[in-house]
């Protein structure tokens, strides 16, 4: 992506401007922040670094029986579904497409007619679900479609959703959950240090410039929310200790000692878009 995905004719992105500044660093990775839309992104975007962290390791830490990542995800999964059916009457007749669909967990809790796209190449397929790749995706029309902690990992996200919102029929819905927000108070008090940093997250978006995109393509932002509360990844106490220790370093500008920050509202957010 070399141009702004707001389409702001004065934005250089991803250029240093003077709209667009270098921000912070984390594990070397240099971030930088777009004042017109607070979009926060590595720079370099590294075209290919995630066909390097998507891997049989990646798989296996992530969607296997040891890890407890995969665990607390299984428990999340239920209530983004939960959160979704409010607005998709889920159905049989119905086609639904999961964009970067990991193990296939999460779309087979649908009834609806199941396709797949992932780009690591260690998943264990389903039969139940129909994989297929970019070209062939853009020969169906969709009713749902989902991308679930998706859209903060792809380099040119903005080339690849203007192709899926094409596949979705009217009123057909856009599910995005699952993915990291950076208006919220861990990113504010130590952004360094935010939990969800990570060399895979080449952007940190917040509900307000993900929904101006959408918008351009006349998807309308329909519902937003922040879930933390009910999810397995809450520890009210622990989570508000490590919180304000981050306040009172805030306050008297000294470095912590915690390796990242906690959970917390505002961490990740669910936002559901309807093609109008």
């Amino acid at each position: 992506m070399k141009k702004c995905f707001l389409n702001v004719k004065q934005c250089k992105f991803p250029k240093l401007s003077s709209k667009i500044n270098n921000y912070y660093t984390f594990k070397k990775i240099n971030h930088r922040i777009c004042k017109n839309c607070n979009l926060i992104f590595h720079y370099p975007i590294n075209k290919s670094s995630y066909k390097k962290i998507y891997n049989k390791d990646y798989y296996q830490s992530n969607y296997t029986e040891n890890s407890k990542l995969y665990h607390q995800r299984k428990l999340q999964y239920n209530l983004d579904k939960k959160e979704f059916i409010q607005f998709y009457k889920d159905d049989h007749k119905k086609k639904i497409l999961d964009y970067g669909c990991g193990n296939g967990e999460f779309i087979l809790k649908f009834k609806s007619k199941k396709y797949g796209f992932e780009i690591n190449e260690n998943i264990k397929k389903n039969k139940k679900i129909n994989y297929l790749d970019l070209k062939n995706i853009q020969k169906n029309k969709f009713d749902g479609i989902i991308m679930r902690g998706v859209i903060e990992h792809i380099p040119n996200f903005a080339i690849i959703v203007r192709k899926l919102i094409k596949t979705l029929k009217k009123n057909g819905l856009f599910f995005i959950t699952a993915t990291p927000c950076s208006n919220n108070l861990s990113f504010f008090l130590n952004k360094e240090k935010f939990r969800l940093n990570d060399p895979g997250h080449i952007y940190h978006f917040n509900n307000i410039n993900l929904s101006l995109f959408f918008l351009r393509y006349s998807l309308y932002n329909i519902y937003t929310s922040f879930p933390y509360h009910q999810t397995p990844y809450k520890n009210f106490e622990k989570d508000y200790k490590n919180q304000k220790l981050l306040l009172n370093n805030f306050y008297n500008k000294k470095i912590n000692n915690l390796k990242k920050s906690m959970p917390s509202v505002g961490n990740m957010m669910t936002l559901i878009f309807k093609k109008i």
